[in-house]
């Protein structure tokens, strides 16, 4: 076996230390391609649900719970803020981000909690005789939470009422 010299020691040092850089680059880079893959198949998969899925789905959870009319689909609203609800009786008991499932025709309220999965509290709903033909009314119970706009939705929150429509 030859020996080396002084400059050929350092030539092979150099090229043993560009091939690991190689190699390790060459590494990196494929994990960031698999890693990317998998965002971008996440992505696909993991679409952002339409608000009507989301009630779709809030309407089963809480189908499980307690048995709903049949012949309607409920008005979802979310309260959003539990201190402009304080002189509602029937909402004393939501906190911010419960559901308030309005059912019209059966004249039905359901207070849901989400986070717990439970029925908070569950009543009727005195709808004004106007309301029904058409002419803007307000809900009795929760007293005023709710504000009637017979052109999109029957029964529409109140502006600062402390509730939102979904």
């Amino acid at each position: 076996m030859p020996k080396l010299t002084g400059k050929s020691k350092k030539i092979n040092i150099a090229i043993i230390v560009m091939a690991l850089l190689v190699v390790v680059g060459l590494g990196g880079a494929g994990y960031m391609y698999r890693e990317n893959a998998k965002l971008k198949k996440d992505i696909n998969t993991t679409k952002q649900k339409s608000p009507e899925d989301l009630n779709k789905e809030l309407i089963a959870k809480v189908g499980n719970l307690i048995i709903l009319p049949a012949e309607e689909a409920p008005t979802i609203l979310t309260v959003d803020d539990k201190t402009k609800l304080k002189d509602q009786p029937f909402l004393q008991s939501a906190e911010n981000g419960d559901r308030v499932f309005v059912f019209t025709k059966a004249k039905k309220a359901i207070i849901y909690r989400e986070s717990l999965n439970k029925i908070v509290d569950a009543g009727t709903v005195s709808i004004a005789a106007d309301q029904q033909a058409g002419a803007p009314a307000q809900a009795n119970t929760p007293e005023g939470a709710v504000q009637d706009e017979p052109a999109t939705n029957p029964l529409a929150p109140e502006a600062g009422a402390g509730v939102t429509a979904q």
